[in-house]
Protein backbone atom coordinates (compact mmCIF):
# COMPACT_ATOMS: atom_id res chain seq x y z
CA UNK A 1 0.00 0.00 0.00
CA UNK A 2 1.28 3.46 -0.88
CA UNK A 3 2.83 5.50 1.95
CA UNK A 4 0.41 8.33 1.21
CA UNK A 5 -2.51 6.01 1.89
CA UNK A 6 -1.04 4.96 5.23
CA UNK A 7 -0.56 8.57 6.21
CA UNK A 8 -4.17 9.32 5.27
CA UNK A 9 -5.44 6.37 7.30
CA UNK A 10 -3.35 7.44 10.30
CA UNK A 11 -4.65 10.99 9.99
CA UNK A 12 -8.24 9.80 9.78
CA UNK A 13 -7.77 7.56 12.86
CA UNK A 14 -6.31 10.47 14.80
CA UNK A 15 -9.24 12.68 13.81
CA UNK A 16 -11.78 10.05 14.92
CA UNK A 17 -9.93 9.49 18.21
CA UNK A 18 -9.74 13.23 18.88
CA UNK A 19 -13.45 13.62 18.10
CA UNK A 20 -14.32 10.76 20.45
CA UNK A 21 -12.20 12.23 23.26
CA UNK A 22 -13.72 15.66 22.67
CA UNK A 23 -17.23 14.20 22.77
CA UNK A 24 -16.44 12.36 26.03
CA UNK A 25 -15.15 15.45 27.84
CA UNK A 26 -17.98 17.61 26.47
CA UNK A 27 -20.51 15.04 27.69
CA UNK A 28 -18.78 14.85 31.08
CA UNK A 29 -18.69 18.65 31.39
CA UNK A 30 -22.42 18.82 30.63
CA UNK A 31 -23.28 16.10 33.15
CA UNK A 32 -21.23 17.48 36.07
CA UNK A 33 -23.47 20.52 36.72
CA UNK A 34 -26.54 18.25 36.44
CA UNK A 35 -25.02 15.86 38.96
CA UNK A 36 -24.25 18.71 41.35
CA UNK A 37 -27.76 20.11 41.02
CA UNK A 38 -29.29 16.67 41.60
CA UNK A 39 -27.11 16.13 44.69
CA UNK A 40 -28.12 19.53 46.04
CA UNK A 41 -31.81 18.75 45.49
CA UNK A 42 -31.46 15.34 47.14
CA UNK A 43 -29.93 16.91 50.26
CA UNK A 44 -32.69 19.53 50.34
CA UNK A 45 -35.49 16.95 50.10
CA UNK A 46 -33.96 14.52 52.59
CA UNK A 47 -33.39 17.32 55.11
CA UNK A 48 -36.95 18.60 54.70
CA UNK A 49 -38.33 15.09 55.08
CA UNK A 50 -36.41 14.37 58.28
CA UNK A 51 -37.43 17.70 59.84
CA UNK A 52 -41.13 17.22 59.04
CA UNK A 53 -41.04 13.57 60.14
CA UNK A 54 -39.36 14.53 63.42
CA UNK A 55 -42.10 17.08 64.14
CA UNK A 56 -44.69 14.43 63.29
CA UNK A 57 -43.12 12.08 65.83
CA UNK A 58 -43.34 14.76 68.51
CA UNK A 59 -47.02 15.33 67.74
CA UNK A 60 -47.62 11.56 67.65
CA UNK A 61 -46.11 11.26 71.12
CA UNK A 62 -48.46 13.99 72.29
CA UNK A 63 -51.50 12.41 70.67
CA UNK A 64 -50.91 8.98 72.16
CA UNK A 65 -51.07 10.62 75.60
CA UNK A 66 -54.47 12.07 74.68
CA UNK A 67 -55.99 11.27 78.08
CA UNK A 68 -53.63 13.83 79.60
CA UNK A 69 -54.68 16.59 77.19
CA UNK A 70 -57.54 19.02 77.44
CA UNK A 71 -59.98 18.99 74.52
CA UNK A 72 -58.53 22.21 72.98
CA UNK A 73 -54.99 20.80 73.31
CA UNK A 74 -56.04 17.54 71.66
CA UNK A 75 -57.78 19.33 68.79
CA UNK A 76 -54.74 21.57 68.29
CA UNK A 77 -52.46 18.51 68.14
CA UNK A 78 -54.82 16.83 65.65
CA UNK A 79 -54.74 19.89 63.38
CA UNK A 80 -50.95 20.07 63.55
CA UNK A 81 -50.78 16.35 62.73
CA UNK A 82 -53.05 16.90 59.71
CA UNK A 83 -50.91 19.80 58.45
CA UNK A 84 -47.62 17.94 58.92
CA UNK A 85 -49.01 14.82 57.22
CA UNK A 86 -49.78 16.98 54.18
CA UNK A 87 -46.26 18.43 54.23
CA UNK A 88 -44.78 14.94 54.49
CA UNK A 89 -46.78 13.73 51.49
CA UNK A 90 -45.59 16.69 49.42
CA UNK A 91 -41.92 16.10 50.29
CA UNK A 92 -42.29 12.37 49.62
CA UNK A 93 -43.72 13.01 46.15
CA UNK A 94 -40.83 15.36 45.34
CA UNK A 95 -38.41 12.70 46.55
CA UNK A 96 -39.94 10.21 44.13
CA UNK A 97 -38.54 12.30 41.25
CA UNK A 98 -34.94 12.85 42.35
CA UNK A 99 -34.08 10.26 45.01
CA UNK A 100 -32.87 6.68 44.50
CA UNK A 101 -35.66 4.09 44.63
CA UNK A 102 -34.43 2.74 47.99
CA UNK A 103 -34.84 6.16 49.62
CA UNK A 104 -38.23 6.78 48.03
CA UNK A 105 -39.40 3.34 49.14
CA UNK A 106 -38.30 4.08 52.72
CA UNK A 107 -40.14 7.41 52.62
CA UNK A 108 -43.36 5.74 51.47
CA UNK A 109 -42.92 3.28 54.37
CA UNK A 110 -43.02 6.28 56.71
CA UNK A 111 -46.22 7.42 55.03
CA UNK A 112 -47.66 3.94 55.64
CA UNK A 113 -46.62 4.13 59.31
CA UNK A 114 -48.33 7.51 59.58
CA UNK A 115 -51.52 5.99 58.16
CA UNK A 116 -51.32 3.08 60.61
CA UNK A 117 -50.91 5.49 63.53
CA UNK A 118 -53.94 7.47 62.37
CA UNK A 119 -55.95 4.25 62.12
CA UNK A 120 -55.04 3.29 65.70
CA UNK A 121 -55.96 6.75 66.95
CA UNK A 122 -59.30 6.59 65.14
CA UNK A 123 -60.09 3.28 66.87
CA UNK A 124 -59.02 4.81 70.19
CA UNK A 125 -56.66 1.85 70.72
CA UNK A 126 -53.21 1.64 72.30
CA UNK A 127 -50.88 3.48 69.91
CA UNK A 128 -47.59 2.27 71.42
CA UNK A 129 -46.71 -0.23 68.66
CA UNK A 130 -47.79 2.12 65.87
CA UNK A 131 -45.75 4.92 67.44
CA UNK A 132 -42.56 2.85 67.62
CA UNK A 133 -43.13 1.58 64.07
CA UNK A 134 -43.28 5.22 62.96
CA UNK A 135 -40.05 6.01 64.80
CA UNK A 136 -38.32 3.02 63.19
CA UNK A 137 -39.48 4.00 59.70
CA UNK A 138 -38.19 7.56 60.14
CA UNK A 139 -34.85 6.30 61.47
CA UNK A 140 -34.54 4.10 58.37
CA UNK A 141 -34.94 7.10 56.07
CA UNK A 142 -32.44 9.02 58.18
CA UNK A 143 -29.76 6.34 57.78
CA UNK A 144 -30.40 5.87 54.05
CA UNK A 145 -30.18 9.65 53.70
CA UNK A 146 -26.75 9.65 55.35
CA UNK A 147 -25.58 7.07 52.82
CA UNK A 148 -26.89 9.08 49.87
CA UNK A 149 -25.36 12.32 51.11
CA UNK A 150 -22.12 10.51 51.96
CA UNK A 151 -21.94 12.05 55.42
CA UNK A 152 -19.66 9.37 56.88
CA UNK A 153 -17.37 9.12 53.85
CA UNK A 154 -16.96 12.87 53.48
CA UNK A 155 -16.49 13.32 57.23
CA UNK A 156 -13.78 10.64 57.27
CA UNK A 157 -11.89 12.52 54.54
CA UNK A 158 -12.20 15.73 56.55
CA UNK A 159 -11.01 14.01 59.73
CA UNK A 160 -7.96 12.67 57.92
CA UNK A 161 -7.14 16.18 56.77
CA UNK A 162 -7.62 17.90 60.13
CA UNK A 163 -6.48 15.24 62.60
CA UNK A 164 -8.21 12.07 63.67
CA UNK A 165 -6.77 12.02 67.20
CA UNK A 166 -8.71 15.04 68.46
CA UNK A 167 -11.89 13.80 66.83
CA UNK A 168 -11.58 10.38 68.46
CA UNK A 169 -11.10 12.00 71.89
CA UNK A 170 -14.26 14.05 71.41
CA UNK A 171 -16.07 10.96 70.12
CA UNK A 172 -15.15 9.03 73.28
CA UNK A 173 -16.31 11.90 75.48
CA UNK A 174 -19.58 12.03 73.53
CA UNK A 175 -20.26 8.33 73.96
CA UNK A 176 -19.41 8.48 77.66
CA UNK A 177 -21.68 11.46 78.27
CA UNK A 178 -24.48 9.90 76.27
CA UNK A 179 -24.17 6.67 78.27
CA UNK A 180 -24.56 8.67 81.51
CA UNK A 181 -27.63 10.51 80.25
CA UNK A 182 -29.23 7.31 78.96
CA UNK A 183 -28.57 5.52 82.25
CA UNK A 184 -30.07 8.41 84.23
CA UNK A 185 -33.17 8.54 82.05
CA UNK A 186 -33.64 4.77 82.15
CA UNK A 187 -33.23 4.68 85.93
CA UNK A 188 -35.70 7.54 86.39
CA UNK A 189 -38.26 5.96 84.03
CA UNK A 190 -37.96 2.62 85.79
CA UNK A 191 -38.39 4.31 89.20
CA UNK A 192 -41.54 6.12 88.04
CA UNK A 193 -42.92 2.90 86.57
CA UNK A 194 -42.31 0.99 89.79
CA UNK A 195 -43.98 3.73 91.85
CA UNK A 196 -47.21 3.68 89.84
CA UNK A 197 -50.14 2.52 92.01
CA UNK A 198 -51.66 -0.76 90.97
CA UNK A 199 -55.10 -0.51 89.36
Amino acid sequence: MDATVWISIAGLSSTVAASAIGFYFTHKAQRSPLRQELYKKQIEILTSFVLVATRLQLVADRLRARTELTQPEFESAQQLWHDLSGDLLEVTQKGGVVLPSSAYSAMTAVRAAVHDFEDVMTRDADAKDAYFALMGAVAHVFMIGREIVGADALSTESIRLHGAEGYEKMNRIGRHAFAKVSTALWTRAKYVEEKKPEA
